[in-house]
């Protein structure tokens, strides 16, 4: 009950319903008295009737009230109903007698009112204390909830820390690929794991033009450039002045123009070239600190290396003579020492086979045996074929490998292309594995069908 609620339940400080009630008991004990006993107000009845009014009151509200109840039961006692003195009494008696019981009602009221306050006040530091416990518990519960949730981020920080740091090295493996363009896939792994971005992208440098390579978070409502022309700000200082521009600063924010938040070069330290251009269009506002900026331009050069290393691995790859894979010769001299052979079959007078090896059922294999073939297909042929026969690999034309036999004819090549076939289908199981045969004669060339096993 508040203060002002109590306020309108007291009248002169006195509780409403103890004056209502002191009232109510008089009332109706006098109208008892008058219209059933002598109208003496029980003077003669011991205990007075009068009693269990002052003592529930007194009791149930304390002092004040217990001294209303005594005063009202008083004057209800005593208000034109003071007996004469008799002859016998003397004058201290007949007071005694008068004041006797009002006395002890006064008395009564104090003694058992005083204990009430005493209990009322023990009772409300009882529920101050229990509201005082009630308060700390609901602020111990609290803050236990509150180092609950920050251990339970912590524990969430540490194992995505550690997540963090197996995934990206992952992705850095990934970033260890031979072949350019499979770098450029994995780029966007890296990227995400790393900076953590909503939108970016990578641009490559083609006829001193920036185009754009791939773009993750890109919708149909963004309007962002897919070419960057020499006459753009964004292109002279990302590729002409080779330096990362941030949208934090406000000279950068202008470059940018809404294009993105940061963008930087991808460049080869070694020798000064630029390749291409990262951009990241958003990302969070808690991402973006000096130290994801300096990690960004970190990111730009490793993702640089990479790529150039996957294209300087691939031109030594084409310039080689052996392939590093299979162990056999190069694709790339297939053409060039085929077609010479041919052309010095044609003039000396002797005939050349080729044969050419191939899975016919690639997609039904697992991607592991597939990877593992042409190696498995190189000691095969290593096995089979003549001293005097030269083997290349033969995947970028489709196949295992091809197989150059000077001075053979059709039908030593078929036999060759047989026992081949049989040995890898006794070592690859389930793959099916067939050859065809061209052959050049001393005189013309002719083609022979094409052989299937199983």
């Amino acid at each position: 009950m508040t203060e002002e609620t109590q306020a309108r339940a007291t009248i002169l400080g006195v509780r409403r319903s103890a004056v209502i009630e002191v009232a109510v008991y008089l009332v109706a004990a006098l109208v008892l008295d008058t219209c059933v006993f002598d109208g003496t107000r029980y003077r003669a009845v011991s205990p007075h009737p009068f009693w269990p009014l002052v003592l529930l009151i007194a009791t149930q509200y304390g002092t004040t009230e217990g001294l209303l109840a005594a005063a009202a039961a008083s004057v209800a006692l005593l208000a034109g109903n003071i007996p004469e003195q008799a002859i016998s009494q003397d004058h201290y008696d007949y007071l005694l007698m008068l004041v006797r019981e009002p006395v002890l009602w006064f008395l009564a009221s104090v003694a058992l009112g005083e204990l009430r306050t005493r209990h009322a006040r023990e009772r409300t530091a009882l529920q101050d204390d229990l509201a005082d416990a009630v308060k700390r518990e609901q602020d111990v519960s609290a803050a236990y909830k509150r180092v609950t949730v920050v251990k339970d981020n912590l524990e969430s920080r540490i194992a995505g820390q550690l997540r963090s740091a197996i995934t990206m090295y992952q992705a850095a493996r990934s970033l260890e690929k031979m072949d350019p363009s499979e770098v450029l896939l994995n780029v966007m792994d890296v990227v995400r794991i790393i900076m953590n971005p909503e939108k970016f992208s990578l641009y490559l440098l083609r006829d001193d033009v920036l185009e754009v390579c791939t773009g993750e978070g890109w919708t149909s409502a963004d309007a962002l450039r897919r070419v960057f022309r020499p006459d753009s700000r964004l292109f002279h200082e990302v590729i002409a002045r080779q330096r990362v521009v941030c949208g934090a600063n406000e000279e950068d924010e202008r470059i940018l123009d809404n294009e993105g938040i940061l963008a930087g070069p991808l460049m080869d330290r070694e020798t000064g070239q630029v390749i291409g251009m990262l951009k990241i269009e958003r990302i969070g506002f808690f991402e973006l600190h000096f130290s994801n900026v300096q990690t960004f331009g970190v990111l730009c050069d490793w993702i640089a290396d990479a790529y150039v290393n996957a294209r300087r691995f691939q031109t030594a790859e084409a310039d080689a003579f052996v392939d590093p894979a299979t162990g056999l010769l190069s694709s790339a001299l297939f053409e060039r020492q085929n077609t010479y052979l041919c052309e010095l079959a044609h003039r000396v007078g002797f005939s050349v086979s080729t044969l050419m090896l191939r899975v016919d059922n690639e997609d039904a294999l697992a991607t592991d045996l597939v990877a593992r073939l042409p190696r498995i297909a190189a000691g095969a042929v290593t096995r089979v074929m003549r001293k005097t026969d030269l083997a290349f690999d033969g995947r970028r034309s489709g196949h295992l490998c091809c197989i150059v036999m000077p001075n053979a004819t059709r039908m030593e090549a078929d036999g060759i292309g047989d026992r081949l076939v049989a040995e890898l289908g006794q070592v690859v199981a389930g793959a099916r594995l067939s050859y065809t045969v061209q052959t050049v004669e001393a005189t013309q060339p002719a083609v022979s069908a094409c052989h299937a096993a199983a």
